[in-house]
């Protein structure tokens, strides 16, 4: 779940947004859809949605919203493992592993602070592209 907040906000106010009624808080489409820089209204969230509580208004935004929640994670790494017998007491090792094999990527949170350009963009990738390593193990 992700957490809100607000800045640029008038005296007095509480630190969450208030969500405007009959808005959706997440667009649709898949997360790749939703990429896109502030200045476009492709967003992560809904930015119309939410709005700065005004002056002795707390917000009503929970601290975690139940149907707002950051891209998943999918990751599968893969492990190929050969012994080789070369003598009675010698054995030689191949190993191949790739890391993140499907070269999925993995995307960072928006920006969950109302008020400023970021607000509802992804801007990052969390994890690595694929990585393969190959070993070779001489056991005696």
């Amino acid at each position: 779940p992700l957490s809100l907040s607000a800045a640029g906000l008038p005296a007095y106010a509480g630190p969450r947004p208030s969500r405007v009624p009959g808005e959706k808080a997440t667009t649709g489409g898949d997360v790749v859809d939703r990429l896109g820089p502030p200045s476009t209204e492709l967003r992560y969230i809904n930015a119309a949605a939410f709005r700065i509580p005004a002056s002795f208004e707390f917000g009503d935004v929970p601290r975690l919203l139940p149907d707002l929640r950051n891209a998943g994670i999918r990751d599968v790494t893969l492990s190929v493992i050969k012994n080789f017998t070369l003598h009675e007491k010698m054995r030689l090792q191949f190993r191949a592993e790739a890391f993140n094999f499907f070269n999925t990527p993995r995307f960072g949170n928006p920006g969950a602070t109302l008020g400023v350009p970021a607000f509802g963009v992804i801007g990052a990738q969390e994890n690595l592209a694929r990585q393969v390593q190959v070993a070779l193990k001489l056991i005696w």
